[in-house]
């Protein structure tokens, strides 16, 4: 189970890292959820330097919280259900 976590630990930083492009009174202040079956998660991986693999999870949940007024206190915060993973 740790290696499941280490492999995905890029995932999550990625996550972590996500800023919603736009400033100004154009994005409305609210939460957010996330449409689950709308949603998806994809990847892609060169398996040395000679195959590539990608991939998707679906399943996924999570909330935007918007604040134009105040930045740096807008949040994504989002589950990936691990065991949905399919891939090529």
């Amino acid at each position: 189970m740790r290696e499941q976590a280490a492999a995905f630990a890029p995932l999550v930083s990625a996550a972590r890292e996500v800023r919603v492009l736009g400033r100004g009174s154009s994005r409305a202040a609210g939460t957010y959820a996330v449409e689950t079956g709308h949603t998806q998660i994809g990847f892609s991986l060169l398996h040395f330097g000679f195959t590539w693999y990608s991939g998707a999870f679906s399943g996924v949940t999570g909330k935007l919280s918007l604040d134009p007024k105040h930045p740096a206190a807008e949040q994504l915060s989002v589950t990936i259900p691990i065991a949905s993973v399919q891939s090529e």
